[in-house]
């Protein structure tokens, strides 16, 4: 018997880790302060509801978005690092811009490519292929840090049908977190 005990102990003590352990990840990429946690609270709509289109600075809890250009393209990349694409590529030139006291780890999993009930996550390969087209050094949103009161511009590219790419009613959604706690939506077209 305290065998089965212990193993129940053994079970709940592998949650609490468990739990714990998405906390410690929560505040990491969210930043861990409270202010953020109490606007959170506040909203109770995790989308605020108005979509934006190109060329728009969109503000969420101290960030700013702004699609500058969209194409289409089969293929990114230059010669010898090029990817092609599986659909068509939908590349996006975004400008992210840092109103917060912290430094935020970015990457293209900030947006998400959606028509109807569809959703596309963003390709990282693909993305950081374009990117380099400028600078075989230039990497986009991926593993880059953006410091407060300072911004980015980068390539986000989506590989998706030819149906989604040159579709009228798509947008790309936005959020303020890693784990998407605001999220906006700009329309592509």
């Amino acid at each position: 018997m305290k065998k089965g005990i212990f193993g129940c102990f053994g079970c709940l003590g592998l949650i609490v880790v468990i739990i714990a352990f998405f906390a410690i990840m929560s505040a990491i990429f969210t930043g861990g302060n409270d202010s953020s946690s109490e606007s959170s609270k506040k909203s109770t709509s995790k989308d605020n509801g108005k979509t934006y289109k190109v060329g728009d600075t969109v503000k969420l809890d101290g960030l700013e978005f702004t699609v500058n250009d969209v194409s289409t393209a089969n293929q990114v990349g230059t010669n010898g690092v090029e990817q092609n694409a599986k659909g068509e590529f939908v590349v996006l030139n975004v400008t992210v811009r840092n109103n917060n006291d912290k430094g935020l780890m970015m990457n293209s999993n900030y947006f998400k490519l959606i028509k109807g009930d569809t959703t596309s996550e963003a390709d990282t390969v693909a993305s950081t292929s374009a990117n380099q087209e400028n600078s075989p050094d230039d990497t986009g949103f991926l593993g880059e840090t953006i410091n407060p009161e300072n911004e980015q511009t980068a390539k986000v590219v989506f590989d998706v049908s030819s149906n989604i790419a040159n579709s009228n009613d798509k947008v790309v959604q936005v959020q303020s977190g890693a784990f998407g706690t605001k999220t906006a939506k700009i329309k592509l077209n």
